[in-house]
This record gives C-alpha cells, sequence and structure tokens, in this order.
C-alpha cells in the first residue's frame, strides 16, 4: 500500500471518529479530528514523495520538539493555574495526563504538522510550476522604495 493510499484511509477513519465524537458532544475531539487530522493526513499523503528522506527527518524532529516543548508549557500553566480545561464550558473525553485531556495533547501534535505540511505542499507545488526564489538582492530595492 503506498504513503498516500494509507494517508486516505487515515483520514477517512478519522472522519468516521469525528462524526462519533460529534454525536457523542465531544466537540473539542471532533474539531481536532476535521481541523487538523484529516488534512494533515491528506497533505502529508500528497507531498511524501516530493520530499527527500533530510526533509522528512526534519519534519519529524520539528514535529517532536514542538509537541513536547508546548506539552511542558502546557502542563505547568495548568498547574499553576494559568488556564485550565472545565467539563461546564465542554465536554471532553475522560483520558486525561496532568489534568489535561487527550484532545489538548492531539492539538499540539497536530496543528504543527499541518503548518509544516502547508510549507512542504507549496514548496513541491512551487517547484512544480517552476517558481523560482527570489534572492535578497532582487527583493532590497522592492523594500527600499
Amino acid at each position: 500500500m503506498t504513503m498516500r493510499r494509507a494517508c486516505a484511509w487515515l483520514a477517512a477513519l478519522s472522519l468516521a471518529a469525528g462524526a462519533y465524537c460529534v454525536g457523542r458532544d465531544y466537540i473539542y475531539m471532533a474539531v481536532n479530528l476535521f481541523v487538523f487530522v484529516v488534512p494533515v493526513l491528506l497533505l502529508l499523503g500528497a507531498a511524501w514523495s516530493f520530499h527527500d528522506r533530510w526533509t522528512w527527518m526534519a519534519f519529524f524532529l520539528e514535529l517532536a520538539l514542538v509537541f513536547t516543548l508546548c506539552v511542558v508549557i502546557e502542563i505547568y500553566a495548568v498547574d499553576a493555574g494559568y488556564w485550565g480545561f472545565s467539563e461546564d464550558m465542554d465536554r471532553y473525553i475522560p483520558a486525561r495526563v496532568g489534568g489535561i485531556p487527550a484532545e489538548e495533547f492531539l492539538f499540539w501534535l497536530w496543528a504543527p504538522a499541518q503548518n509544516l505540511l502547508f510549507y512542504l505542499a507549496f514548496k513541491a507545488l512551487f517547484i512544480r510550476l517552476g517558481v523560482g526564489r527570489a534572492s535578497l538582492g532582487d527583493l532590497l530595492p522592492m523594500i527600499s522604495s
């Protein structure tokens, strides 16, 4: 099975899971699935073949670093009382780590991935279209005028 096909199947499963979450009033999880997970999987499948393994190693390293940093900051902020998660405002799935619902971990995993994959998708599109990069020397006259 190709990466594109695997990502399409996972995206379809994520849509089904999102529909289930809407039915159970787990709106935050459904939003995570619909807004982040499905587009990331589709972009990953589309961009996979256009980039070399060093690009993907950098992608996953950056994703691991951002996820770790954001989760550590979030756990600290919730413990310090800067913000929290209330069942009165929204229903969360019961799984929690350090007082943080599982949906929040999903957010910090998929939101940076979505940004990076949009970058890689546009980069692949520009390469395919033959759009080159402007050098700093080309941009300076435009900035100074």
